[in-house]
């Protein structure tokens, strides 16, 4: 079982790679998402869910984690 975040992305991903809000954080993400990729998405308000839909949209399977 997942201690925190990091270590249920590195469950579901197998490795881990931080971004932010950066346009050169998006262009290197953009160059690691496709078909077969997998993402979590930690935090679902509007910049979580517009990254979740463009990583859909290059073909990545997608999870969003949401702390209530």
């Amino acid at each position: 079982m997942a201690a925190n975040l990091l270590d249920l992305a590195r469950e579901v991903l197998g490795e881990e790679h931080a971004a932010s809000e950066l346009p050169a954080d998006a262009e290197l993400l953009k160059g690691r998402l496709g078909p077969g990729k997998r993402a979590v998405i930690i935090g679902g308000g509007y910049i979580g869910m517009e990254a979740a839909a463009s990583a859909r949209a290059l073909g990545a399977e997608v999870v969003v984690v949401e702390l209530q």
